[in-house]
C-alpha cells in the first residue's frame, strides 16, 4: 500500500489529545502547525505532558504563546480517578494523564504505544485512536506537499524523533515508500 490514508473526517466532532510521543514525533518533523492545521478538529496536550515529557523539544513550554493545540489539565474528580487507574496501568503519567483526559471527555487519543492502544481498544472502544502515520498521511492527502517535503518529514520523525511504524502498522507500506 503506498497510497495516502484516507481522512480522519471522523475525528471532526471531537478533541484529538496528543500523547508525548506523537508530540515530540510532530514537533521534530519541522510542519508541526501545518500538520495539526490540517486536522478536522481542535488539538489538545496535557499540561503535564508539554511540562514534564516533552523536556527533550527545545522552545516547546506550556508558557509558549503561539502553540497550535491548547494545552489542558485534568479539571474533575472523575479525570483524577481515571489518572490514577491509567497511571497504575501504564506505569507512566504521560499517557495516564492523556488517557484520563481522553475517557472522560470522550475526545480522541493520538499515541504510537502499543500498551495504550491495546488498553483503550480493549476497555474503551468508543475512543478514538489515531497514529503518528495517520496524522501525516492525513496530513499530505489534504496539503498535497511535495514528495520531498514529504519525505523530509518522515525522515525527521524517524531520524530525530526515533519513531518507525512497526511491520504490523497499516501504514507501514506507506511511510516506507515516502521515506526514501
Amino acid at each position: 500500500m503506498t497510497e495516502a490514508p484516507s481522512q480522519l473526517t471522523y475525528l471532526a466532532d471531537t478533541t484529538l489529545v496528543l500523547d508525548a510521543c506523537c508530540l515530540i514525533d510532530l514537533y521534530t518533523s519541522g510542519c508541526m502547525t501545518d500538520i495539526l492545521s490540517a486536522l478536522p478538529c481542535p488539538v489538545a496536550v496535557a499540561r503535564y505532558v508539554l511540562d514534564a515529557e516533552a523536556l527533550s523539544v527545545p522552545n516547546l513550554t506550556s508558557s509558549s504563546s503561539n502553540l497550535p493545540f491548547d494545552v489542558v489539565d485534568l479539571a474533575s474528580e472523575d479525570e483524577e480517578m481515571a489518572f490514577i487507574d491509567f497511571a497504575v496501568a501504564f506505569g507512566a503519567d504521560g499517557e495516564a494523564y492523556t488517557c484520563a483526559i481522553a475517557v472522560q471527555r470522550n475526545w480522541a487519543v493520538a499515541s504510537n504505544e502499543r500498551k495504550v492502544i491495546r488498553i483503550l481498544q480493549t476497555a474503551f472502544p468508543s475512543i478514538a485512536i489515531v497514529t503518528t502515520p495517520e496524522i501525516v498521511g492525513h496530513w499530505a492527502e489534504i496539503a498535497h506537499p511535495s514528495a520531498n517535503e514529504l519525505r523530509q518529514v518522515i525522515r525527521r520523525i524517524e531520524l530525530d524523533a526515533h519513531y518507525r511504524p512497526g511491520r504490523a502498522h497499516p501504514l507501514f507500506d506507506w511511510w516506507n515508500a515516502h521515506f526514501e
